[in-house]
């Protein structure tokens, strides 16, 4: 099996996706490590790294009460 790692543009670069050719999002997603990858990280142009931490969505009212 292939190792998976989490990828992200560089700032100002547009790195396509070896197989579908679609541009790399902005936030970031995770692709097999490929050669192809592997130089993209060397050249400078993906980071490598972890996804950000998705914050819980904030309750909406929190003086909420139940009625019986």
């Amino acid at each position: 099996m292939t190792e998976r790692v989490f990828v992200r543009p560089a700032e100002g670069r547009s790195v396509r996706h070896e197989r579908t050719m679609q541009h790399i999002p902005a936030a970031g997603t995770y692709v097999e490590r490929t050669s192809y990858i592997v130089r993209r990280i060397a050249a400078g142009d993906l980071i490598e790294g972890e996804p950000k931490a998705v914050k819980p969505a904030a309750v909406a009212n929190k003086t909420e009460t139940v009625k019986d």
